[in-house]
């Protein structure tokens, strides 16, 4: 399977006709509405646009509308751009636009519902013109629809990959990568690259080897243990930037007879684990201690809240009191890239008396695990994808869990969710940021999930290309290009 997935490497190439990137995941699906996978997202961004999205800084920018207003306080109405053309030719107009917010807003299965549940309609008020009108004050409402494709209307994405995008939708290659072809008409500036692979590559080594040989010119997730080897090739070169995703043990509370259930145990797991003691043994020194569920950029983030100091004494106390003594055993699922962690986590937890029973699995399975509730307690990631506190808090909400896609975790807090509904109603910023801080700092006594790390984003990249990292994680082919003199 490796020397399928190598095949027809930089060697093979010529100018600027092919651009290859790896992750170390493929594509869960090409539905864009039914999934908040980041691998899965950041590929598909690449096919799909919506009415705005976000530059690498996280400001909102025009896409197919050329401009919005409000032209009350429960409306807002998109202009879109003239002469946008699907993949397939057709004409981009206001009915593919209320096609899209009605199947993302209403689909059982769209991860989107929670974040556009105050929607009201959609209306097509001419072929260029759409207006949504809301049922209570949405201050994040422009945020939220940066994360809404739009797609022909009538059509399936899950059968059929059609958007707006300036690449189209080849076929996949093994272990679901995706072949990609620029959309020759597409309505802004034409891309460098007139094919685009994103292919996967679990293990890290076989992708940071990969990069050596000339094989990807992009690796999307360089390891710890590689950096240095990346670092010395002179044809190769690091690159950085602060993730906005905070490392989190999620705990499914809607499986009976999880001990994580009980905020003690939760306390206590918490207590033990020394953060900047498993940055330095498992990721080198390349990360933060997280003490809550967003990073320090994030609307919300409460600088007041103090870090949390390991204390295995006052853990142990915990697990007494609640009944367990030495006898506890988690079962922690975990992806396999995140493997270098579990050793150092069962030390610091059998330091209180507690067992780790670590399931490594790819992070495709891991998700799909997740998505279906099979999974008690588990490791992955938490990001912020519009800048504000209110899309991790929503997915505490118990009404709106998990962005009201059917897949709650089971958590249940009535004062958290008044804090979340009241921010989510406030266009005042500085008592929107209060709401938003208090909330987080009520989640974070409760701990329905519980903060590990902030890591970083490193990618190695091909010298003589141009690529600035985004802060939102997303790899734009679009915004890839060879450097000055070397087309």
């Amino acid at each position: 399977m490796t020397g399928a997935l190598l095949a027809g490497g930089c060697g093979q190439r010529r100018g600027g006709e092919r651009l290859v990137v790896a992750y170390e995941d493929g594509v869960l699906t090409l539905d864009p509405y039914c999934q908040d996978e980041s691998v899965t997202m950041s590929v598909l961004a690449n096919i799909y646009e919506g009415l705005v999205g976000f530059d690498p800084d996280m400001r909102i920018v025009p896409l197919v509308a050329r401009g919005y207003g409000t032209p009350n306080a429960g409306s807002w109405r998109f202009h879109l751009r003239p002469g946008v053309l699907f993949h397939t030719g057709e004409r981009l107009s206001s009915g593919d636009v209320v096609y899209s917010l009605e199947r993302a807003r209403s689909d059982t299965a769209s991860v989107l519902r929670g974040m556009l549940d105050g929607i009201d309609r959609v209306t097509a008020l001419d072929s260029l013109t759409v207006e949504i009108t809301t049922s209570r004050p949405m201050p994040t409402l422009i945020n939220a629809l940066a994360q809404v494709a739009i797609v022909p209307q009538g059509s399936d994405p899950a059968r059929q990959a059609v958007g707006t995008g300036p690449y189209r939708f080849v076929r996949f290659l093994p272990d679901r990568g995706v072949e990609l072809a620029v959309h020759d008409r597409y309505w802004g500036p034409a891309p460098a690259f007139r094919q685009v692979q994103f292919r996967s590559i679990a293990d890290g080594g076989l992708r940071a080897r990969a990069l050596h040989d000339g094989e990807i010119d992009l690796s999307a997730s360089v390891n710890e243990a590689e950096r240095d080897s990346i670092a010395g090739d002179p044809r190769l070169r690091v690159m950085i930037e602060p993730s906005t995703s905070v490392s989190i043990l999620g705990i499914n509370f809607a499986d009976r007879g999880n001990p994580l259930a009980d905020l003690r145990v939760r306390r206590a797991i918490s207590l033990c684990i020394d953060r900047p003691a498993v940055i330095n043994e498992a990721y080198r020194g390349y990360a933060l201690p997280a003490n809550q569920l967003v990073h320090p950029t994030i609307v919300g983030f409460d600088p007041g809240l103090p870090p949390i100091a390991p204390d295995p004494a006052a853990a142990a106390r915990l697990l007494r009191q609640a009944g367990y003594g030495e006898s506890l055993v988690v079962r922690l699922d975990v992806a396999r890239e995140m493997g270098a962690e579990i050793e150092p986590l069962a030390r610091q937890l059998r330091l209180a008396g507690i067992r780790l029973a670590a399931d490594t699995l790819p992070w495709g399975d891991l998700y799909q695990k997740i998505q279906s509730g099979s999974s008690a307690v588990y490791r992955m990631g938490i990001a912020c994808s519009y800048g504000d506190a209110s899309e991790v808090l929503n997915d505490l909400h118990s009404g709106r869990g998990r962005r009201g896609a059917g897949r709650s975790n089971g958590y249940r807090n009535a004062a958290l969710d008044r804090l979340i509904e009241a921010a989510d109603r406030e266009f005042d910023p500085a008592r929107r940021q209060a709401m938003l801080q208090q909330a987080m700092r009520l989640a974070m006594a409760d701990l329905p999930v519980i903060p590990l790390y902030l890591r970083q984003d490193c990618y190695g990249l091909r010298r003589g290309l141009e690529w600035r990292p985004r802060t939102d994680g997303m790899i734009l082919a679009k915004e890839i290009k060879p450097a000055a003199g070397r087309r």
